[in-house]
């Protein structure tokens, strides 16, 4: 889904945020039911304009690479949601 000028989007509610502004749109991997082969590489959301896009939370990049981890926060901001045009804060005491 294109999303274009977002206000805000925090680490610690991605999931529930691009809820809110896609309408509820939700999205799930697919299967190939002859050869089994499972379509997960998508992304949710790609935001062009991002007024504030606020790290307020620890981010753990490496459970990216575990499709068991898809529904956190952390496998979201790092697969699934491409953002130009944003400003990115981090917050005090954060690592990222």
């Amino acid at each position: 889904m294109n999303l274009k000028n977002v206000p805000t989007l925090n680490l610690s509610t991605l999931n529930t945020n691009l809820q809110t502004y896609t309408g509820g749109v939700s999205h799930s991997a697919g299967t190939d039911p002859v050869t089994g082969e499972v379509y997960n590489k998508y992304k949710t959301a790609a935001v062009d304009g991002l007024s504030a896009y606020n790290i307020d939370t620890d981010l753990d990049k490496s459970i990216a690479t575990d499709d068991a981890n898809a529904s956190t926060n952390d496998y979201v901001f790092t697969r699934r949601v491409a953002v130009q045009r944003g400003i990115v804060n981090l917050k005090a005491g954060k690592k990222c």
